[in-house]
């Protein structure tokens, strides 16, 4: 074979060659491409698992993703920021440091005050020890290099972000009953929102804002009060203090749990379904900077130790996990949970005030950081505040006229203290209740445990009595479901074995969607 076909084989492998790895670059960038493709909408998929959306707008893939991530998530920040952000912090620490040292030799009987207001004092400089470092430290914050924050967010979904934020058709909030996040249409949320208003005995719709009147009357009352001496320095200024107030406002919660699934699947595929779907929802009144704010922490304050010292209360999950794991539950032991349904709204302001008055002996009893105004003064400050409770909705003005807002500093106490005397009448004419071996409360939920072997449905129907204020009605089929339904409250109680060791698991209620 001559060279010159030697050369031209050579060539032609090469070239081949070429061509190959030309061909197998494609394909495995094809491929790369595809399974980025597939993980991209695997994602999307899992994504949809934490989103409802009740909405015509459709929104995109990278909309989804940020949507998913929740309410609460917080983007990664931009860089040149950081050590603008890290130096102020280090400043605060310098000034609380300074301060420290400032009044280490003076005893403050006010220093633990529970209405001091921040006076964001800048001592003069501290000892040689103190500066010296608070300087070389701030020296070397200066000299760090910060490197690229790995940005949490792609460039899609940035935009996205922003897309979202500047639709004017859509609300974005959190659903009521789990961590989904919901999209509603602004239109159909504004119209069944003042449908809730309008068509409720709780509230009623006023023509013109009140906040200055409600401020003037509460800082009338407050000097009174800090004229006679029931109300000290520091508690006055930080009452007195009624700068940037505004009226309240209210936003619903939407209860998608409510909701058929055949008719959240219909809407997927037809949004003119909407218009026949009512989203119920759970009102929020935000009472920040409200004129009642402040007012409203200050009667808290007295009422918080007297919730706690009940003997139902339970302070959060932690504590009723501890409450379940020192029990030690026979084979008979009866399991009850209830519900009070629209607990906020069904409480009267006069059977709130009765419920305080009651109370009073105990608010009285406990050992407070600041001194107690009088039960006269007390009770009327508290009657202006539930009498007072005007908020805001789409430029409309409301006041409530029945329950307590939730959303208010004072509400769960005055729940819970009225709750804890319903539920105690009613134990009163209960004929189990020697049998009672737990009575967990938290807000309107409950937890029951009976020492019983038997659950006689005639024995309870004969020893029930009939009160006109709660009007207690009994109900027991063969799955041995029990409802006790007085006035407005609804206490849906169930009977179910239990293992003697009380071991906890975490339940996933079947209206969550699928995969959270």
């Amino acid at each position: 074979m001559s060279n010159r076909k030697r050369s031209l084989r050579k060539r032609d492998k090469k070239k081949r060659l070429i061509k190959y790895k030309s061909k197998l670059r494609i394909h495995n960038n094809n491929k790369g491409h595809l399974k980025r493709t597939k993980h991209f909408h695997e994602n999307v998929k899992k994504a949809l698992n934490y989103i409802e959306v009740f909405s015509r707008e459709n929104l995109t893939n990278y909309e989804i993703l940020v949507l998913a991530k929740g309410l609460k998530f917080i983007p990664s920040p931009d860089v040149k920021y950081i050590k603008q952000n890290l130096l102020r912090d280090f400043d605060e620490l310098g000034r609380k440091m300074r301060c420290k040292y400032h009044f280490s030799d003076k005893t403050n009987a006010d220093t633990n005050h529970p209405f001091r207001i921040k006076s964001g004092f800048k001592p003069s400089l501290a000892n040689n020890t103190i500066e010296n470092y608070l300087f070389a430290t701030k020296m070397e914050i200066c000299r760090l290099k910060i490197n690229k924050v790995r940005n949490n967010l792609s460039k899609h979904e940035r935009a996205a972000l922003k897309t979202l934020r500047s639709n004017n058709n859509i609300i974005i909030k959190k659903a009521d009953k789990n961590s989904s996040t919901v999209v509603l249409d602004k239109n159909l949320y504004i119209k069944q929102t003042l449908n809730f208003l309008n068509n409720s005995i709780c509230y009623e719709q006023i023509h013109e804002f009140n906040t200055n009147k409600i401020s003037e009357t509460i800082q009338k009352m407050i000097k009174q009060l800090h004229k006679k001496e029931y109300i000290d320095d520091i508690t006055y200024k930080y009452l007195a203090n009624n700068a940037n107030i505004r009226v309240g406002r209210l936003y619903m919660l939407p209860k998608i749990h409510k909701i058929n699934h055949e008719d959240r699947e219909k809407i997927k595929t037809n949004k003119d379904f909407l218009k026949n779907i009512d989203i119920p929802g759970r009102p929020i009144v935000s009472l920040c900077n409200s004129p009642i704010e402040k007012i409203g922490q200050f009667i808290d304050h007295f009422l918080k130790p007297v919730v706690s010292q009940l003997w139902t209360y339970t302070q959060d999950t932690t504590s009723f996990i501890n409450k379940i794991e020192q029990i030690r539950a026979p084979d008979d032991i009866i399991m009850c949970t209830f519900d009070i349904t629209s607990m906020y709204n069904s409480l009267t302001h006069d059977e709130i005030l009765q419920a305080v008055d009651r109370a009073w002996y105990k608010i009285c009893r406990n050992k407070h950081e600041i001194p107690l105004p009088p039960k006269k003064d007390f009770l009327r400050i508290l009657q202006f505040i539930l009498c007072n409770n005007e908020f805001e909705f789409n430029n409309l003005i409301f006041r409530q006229t029945c329950g307590i807002p939730m959303g208010a500093p004072m509400s769960p106490s005055l729940a819970d203290l009225r709750m804890f005397e319903i539920i105690t009448n009613i134990l009163d004419i209960f004929p189990f209740k020697d049998n009672l071996a737990l009575l967990s409360i938290y807000r309107d939920d409950g937890f029951i445990l009976f020492n019983s072997k038997r659950f006689d449905e005639h024995v309870l129907r004969e020893q029930v009595q009939y009160e006109s204020a709660l009007n207690i009605h009994c109900n027991i089929d063969k799955q041995q479901q029990i409802n006790w339904i007085f006035t407005n409250y609804v206490f849906l109680c169930f009977v179910v074995p239990m293992d003697p060791r009380c071991v906890l698991s975490f339940l996933i209620k079947p209206f969550e969607s699928k995969g959270k």
